[in-house]
């Protein structure tokens, strides 16, 4: 008899829960579960700052 592989219980984070997190790192809650946002890199970083100089030149 084949056994089948445990299922993974997920926690359902409300908005509340969300706002008692103090760790330091950036969160979404995306409906319900907690996803961990990462950082901006580099690249998107002077993307981001280069935006303002490309709107004011005129073009």
């Amino acid at each position: 008899m084949a056994t089948q592989p445990a299922r993974e219980v997920k926690k359902f984070y409300t908005y509340d829960d969300y706002l008692k997190i103090d760790d330091g790192n950036r969160y979404e809650l995306i409906e319900g579960e907690l996803v961990l946002a990462p950082s901006p890199g580099t690249r998107h970083q002077l993307l981001v700052g280069s935006i303002p100089v490309n709107r004011s030149s005129g073009a």
